[in-house]
């Protein structure tokens, strides 16, 4: 489905409407938006860089959205298990699919999760893995100062992900961002 732009009378920048799915690597993402401009947007299978750490993906929406299903796409090596969620910018967890098995190679694996409404505005995407095994796909090729700069954290000890983020590192050191989404239906993506 196509991103239809409206305009906003009266002179105002143009409202674009958030659409079914809203991921890392869409306009609404911050590091995407970054990595895309320098050109770098070549997705592999990536082995989970840490164990039981948790990975935050900075994303805005730019008007309210509610939250249906959480997806991801699986690499071609599925282990263990997976928890993506949504966290404001305060570190509060507002949705997450909660320790789920990674099932399928190559696929989108989405979860069903109550409908939870966002206002618009800035969160984070989260990802953990309990092991190093499981891949997922994503880019690598981005320096670890583009993902500072767009507000890429990590945090130790988190799987699955907590309630809310003690105190993440904003320093990065991996070079990694997953294919993570949300969809505003319970079907279909």
């Amino acid at each position: 489905m196509p991103i239809q732009v409206i305009s906003g009378g009266g002179g105002s920048a143009p409202v674009v409407p958030v659409g079914p799915v809203v991921g890392t690597m869409s306009r609404y993402g911050t590091l995407a938006n970054t990595i895309i401009g320098f050109g770098s947007t070549a997705t592999t299978n990536v082995a989970f860089p840490v164990a039981n750490t948790a990975f935050f993906y900075p994303f805005s929406i730019d008007e309210d959205a509610t939250v249906a299903q959480i997806g991801w796409v699986n690499g071609n090596v599925v282990s263990g298990n997976i928890d993506v969620g949504i966290y404001t910018r305060a570190g509060a967890k507002v949705i997450s699919t909660g320790s789920t098995a990674q099932s399928g190679t190559s696929v989108i694996q989405a979860v069903n999760v109550a409908d939870t409404a966002l206002a618009a505005g800035d969160y984070y995407f989260a990802v953990s893995m309990d092991n190093t095994t499981g891949t997922l796909l994503g880019v690598t090729a981005i320096a670890l100062g583009w993902m500072q700069q767009a507000g890429a954290m990590q945090e130790a000890t988190s799987f699955p992900l907590p309630a809310t983020w003690t105190a993440p590192d904003t320093t990065p050191d991996n070079h990694f961002m997953p294919w993570l989404a949300f969809n505003q239906r319970s079907v279909g993506w």
